[in-house]
């Protein structure tokens, strides 16, 4: 058989089986296509044997053209044949056909219902046969004279159907029973027509059953005869009113519903669920595969996750990403049942618009618990601002604030994007007008531009623009192709509303600030501070003239002891095992103090005090509490209590701790709030100092300590490309992120620069991987990294000079000034990459590089016009902020299209910068 014909086949299998009513379907040339289970009942053929068989050998003789009473049949509402049992008996029964067409063919259903006697047939036989097959009849049996109008006979189940008693029925008339005069009855059962009505005679209650009415001609000794079949077909009908409500509620569900077979077939589709997944008609999907609905992973997940669970349980929901016809994906919550004849019903329903709503009011809340965080207007201004760059996803959002000085809307905050197009375009606004208007009006303003307009601006943008109450505006440009929605301009109107309310608090606040009480505490505070201040000054004078690490260490002690502000002061550090070691510098300190120091671990000194500063990076104080010779560290119900503390500095620069200092006092206020912020800066000015101090010895040193490190650790980046691509690779430059994270350009040779990358990106601490630049033998490749043995280098004093790798074995070379520990230099290397030894140590003279070797070898590089663009550029002050002189000013300057002078001005900084950063 055809395709058509097998899915036709499943379909009508599934949904027909259950039809009490003998179905055949057969195409035009009387080919019989498919048969249910009745039929075999009523001829004796299974419906395997009737399917692919001429539908002609079922009919009996006088049949000439079986197919052509088939067409007539169709014409009508039935008609009575006769058809041939397997057994060869003939079998009477009632015909009516349909037609329907599918893929351009046309096809005949065909139903045949036992009509009882044959038409016209003479009755045979004893009269107790008769009488027994009458009475026993589950059909309703009438016999009626239409000459007379009269019911002849009846048996019990016409009683039954028609609610009136034997002898009551055969005294009335038949017309006053049945819906149709005696005529008409006559005419209906001479053409075999089979009639369908309610019968308003057939009980005394309301519960009136639906009576299906057959007729039939007799003959009985020369009279004429009319039989009358009464079928109730009330829960028939119930049924299928059943089944069209369930059909219609289907199709006008709001949800995506559809129906698979065993095999995942689409057998039925609404329109909501075609229209979920972009199709225009389900027709489309019909017969398809459901799998074509998911990815290739989403399915396979259905396969082996979703459907045993249904085989299971009977069903399943849950949620799953769908595929729409032009292969976007969406979130789709599904559910899952199994029927009885062992398909499925799907009901999808799309939840990407409200997860997608969802997450922008998750959005809309944590920008409000953030403004609410905010204490300024003007970071009040930046977080809406970019809280509307993500809501509306547009890059260019400004927030304006009216100036009462300048009468304007004034731009406080403002998105990268908007910045560099106010750069770019002088004279742009971002559509003040607009925001005027909206500023003054109080109400939203929507600009949608025409695309078509002869009048637009290059490149075309509209805009919306919402008022800050009295405060400013919020400005968003929008691409012509953008389009807000209602929910957009909803979501950035509570956004609005929310901002206004934070400028309210945030102005309150600041006059809360600057209130006379709070000066007042201001002017206390400084007044405490004056003298720690006029301390720290000094020292930090001192301090970053310095010539090495150990005399600065030793004057801060010193220094400070020697106030009568604090009676001693030492330092704790780590060695180069990570251990803490106390009493670097110390200065004022008492034997027996400094002997407890010295023998007790470090975190019972002073109550951990110092190991609190160390583990928290951060300012601690202990105070302890004497009064009749005890010491108490709770002095809550203690008066007159002379009070003795200690406070851990931490010494810090960038994410290093250099050490702790540790300070003894025992006046009440010395380590008071307005005195911490003091001494916090006094350790960060001290972290900057060592920092500088270790460096400076490196930068201004003439020689050098040059140490080779033979490397085969993985950690190290070179050597682990290397290794893995059997090629050479070399960290040209490092320079150090704002997040403290490691840039670095890695030079790779002898391999595919997509290899490079993808082994790069897996190495160690990598975080990021792009390529840059590549040739014919390798590729340049831009690397961010997390960690970096240069880090380790740093703490040491010293730094990398270079870093190469061949065939997994790297080359190390590190510069140290002569007075580093080369040791720990050395251990802090090891310790990192423990796969790595000192091969080489030397001592090289470095030579120095002049401003005069550079302004040369600048000299041989730039060409007269980039010469004349980059001095222009600088003297005109281009370079400023704000810019003393535009681009085109220069351009104009100069007699060249600005076009030009930027080419000009973008190789000659190229050149400065390598003639600076190349070796």
């Amino acid at each position: 058989m055809t395709r058509a014909r097998t899915i036709d086949g499943r379909f009508l299998s599934r949904v027909l089986e259950s039809v009490e009513t003998s179905l055949l379907v057969v195409d035009e040339a009387g080919e019989v296509v498919f048969a249910n289970g009745t039929a075999e009942d009523l001829v004796g053929y299974s419906p395997e044997l009737l399917t692919d068989t001429s539908v002609g050998e079922l009919f009996a003789a006088q049949h000439d053209d079986p197919m052509a009473t088939v067409r007539e049949t169709a014409q009508l509402t039935g008609r009575t044949v006769r058809l041939v049992h397997r057994d060869g008996n003939p079998v009477s029964t009632r015909l009516e056909v349909g037609t329907t067409e599918h893929e351009g063919t046309r096809y005949f259903t065909l139903s045949f219902v036992d009509s009882g006697p044959v038409a016209s047939q003479e009755l045979t036989g004893t009269k107790e046969l008769l009488r027994g097959v009458f009475e026993e009849s589950n059909d309703g049996l009438l016999v009626v004279d239409p000459e007379t109008d009269r019911i002849l006979d009846c048996n019990g189940r016409a009683s039954n159907l028609l609610g009136l008693g034997r002898d009551e029925l055969l005294s009335r008339p038949s017309s006053d029973v049945l819906p149709h005069d005696p005529e008409s009855l006559v005419k209906f059962a001479e053409t075999g027509r089979q009639v369908t009505c309610e019968l308003g005679c057939c009980t005394d209650s309301d519960d009136r059953p639906t009576v299906e009415i057959t007729l039939s001609l007799l003959s009985l000794e020369q009279h004429r005869r009319v039989l009358v079949h009464l079928r109730d077909i009330t829960e028939r009908r119930e049924r299928e009113a059943r089944l069209r409500r369930r059909s219609e509620a289907m199709d006008a569900a709001s949800d995506g519903i559809a129906i698979l077979d065993e095999d995942l077939e689409l057998v039925y589709v609404n329109q909501a669920h075609a229209d979920v997944y972009g199709y225009e008609s389900p027709s489309v999907l019909i017969g398809e595969s459901w799998e074509r609905l998911y990815s290739a992973d989403e399915a396979k997940r259905f396969r082996w996750e979703v459907l045993p669970t249904v085989h299971e349980e009977g069903t399943w929901r849950g949620d799953a990403t769908g595929q729409r016809v032009d292969g976007s994906k969406f979130s789709q919550v599904v559910s899952i049942s199994q029927v009885d004849d062992g398909g499925y019903i799907c009901v999808v329903h799309d939840v990407s618009d409200q997860r997608r709503q969802s997450k922008r009011l998750e959005l809309l809340n944590e920008a409000s618990r953030e403004l609410s965080r905010a204490t300024t207007k003007a970071a009040v201004a930046r977080v809406g601002t970019e809280t509307a760059q993500q809501l509306l996803r547009t890059d260019i959002v400004c927030v304006r604030l009216f100036d009462e000085g300048t009468q304007s809307l004034e731009p406080v905050a403002m998105t990268e994007a908007a910045s560099e197009l106010v750069e770019s375009r002088v004279a742009f606004d971002l559509k003040s007008t607009l925001a005027g208007r909206s500023y003054r009006s109080g109400e939203p303003v929507v600009d949608r531009l025409d695309p078509n307009d002869p009048f637009r601006e290059t490149p075309l943008w509209g805009s919306f623009h919402l008022p800050l109450g009295d405060y400013g505006t919020l400005t968003v440009l929008l691409d012509v192709e953008e389009n807000l929605s209602e929910t957009d301009i909803h979501l950035a109107k509570s956004l609005a509303e929310t901002v206004t309310a934070e400028f309210d608090r945030a102005e309150r606040e600041q006059e809360l600030r600057e209130s006379e009480k709070t000066v007042r505490q201001q002017r206390d505070r400084l007044t405490s501070l004056n003298r720690v201040n006029e301390l720290l000054q000094d020292l930090i004078r001192e301090l970053i003239e310095a010539p090495t690490r150990e005399e600065l260490e030793g004057r801060l002690c010193e220094r400070l002891a020697e106030t009568d502000r604090y009676q001693g002061a030492w330092l704790a550090e780590t060695d180069v095992t990570g251990d803490w070691r106390v009493l670097k510098a110390s200065a004022g300190l008492t034997e027996e103090y400094r002997t407890l120091v010295e023998h007790l671990p470090l975190e019972q000194v002073d109550d951990g005090v110092v190991t609190r500063a160390v583990e928290t990076g951060e300012f601690s104080v202990s105070r302890t509490y004497r009064t009749n010779g005890n010491d108490t560290a709770n002095a809550a119900v203690i008066k007159d209590a002379e009070v003795k503390s200690t406070a851990a500095v931490p010494l810090r620069y960038g994410d290093r701790l250099y050490g702790v200092l540790v300070l003894k006092a025992d006046a009440p206020d010395a380590f008071e709030a307005e005195v911490e912020s003091g001494l916090a800066v006094l350790g960060d000015t001290v972290g900057f100092a060592i920092h500088a101090v270790e460096n400076r010895q490196l930068l201004l040193s003439d020689e050098v300590v040059e140490l080779e490190f033979e490397v085969t650790d993985e950690r190290c980046l070179a050597v682990a490309v290397s290794a893995e691509l059997d090629c050479y690779a070399a960290i040209e430059q490092a320079v150090l992120t704002r997040n403290g994270d490691h840039l670095c350009y890695l030079q790779v040779d002898g391999t595919d620069p997509e290899a490079a990358a993808t082994a790069t990106a897996d190495a160690p601490a990598v975080a990021e991987c792009r390529i840059v630049d590549e040739d014919d033998d390798g590729c340049l490749l831009e690397v961010l990294k997390t960690e970096s043995g240069a880090e380790a280098m740093m703490d040491a004093g010293a730094t990398i000079r270079t870093a190469t790798a061949d065939e997994g074995v790297g080359t190390l070379v590190v510069e140290a000034p002569p007075s580093a520990d080369i040791r720990e230099v050395v251990d802090r290397y090891t310790a990192r990459n423990p796969e790595s030894s000192l091969v080489a140590k030397r001592e090289v003279d470095r030579s120095a590089r002049t401003t005069a070797s550079v302004r040369d070898r600048l000299d041989e590089r730039l060409t007269e016009k980039q010469q004349s663009a980059l001095t222009a550029a600088y003297y005109g002050g281009y370079y400023d902020w704000p810019r003393g002189s535009t681009a085109e000013e220069l351009a104009e300057s100069l007699d060249v299209a600005s076009a030009t002078l930027h080419q000009h001005l973008r190789k000659a900084e190229r050149k400065l910068l390598a003639a600076i950063l190349e070796d």
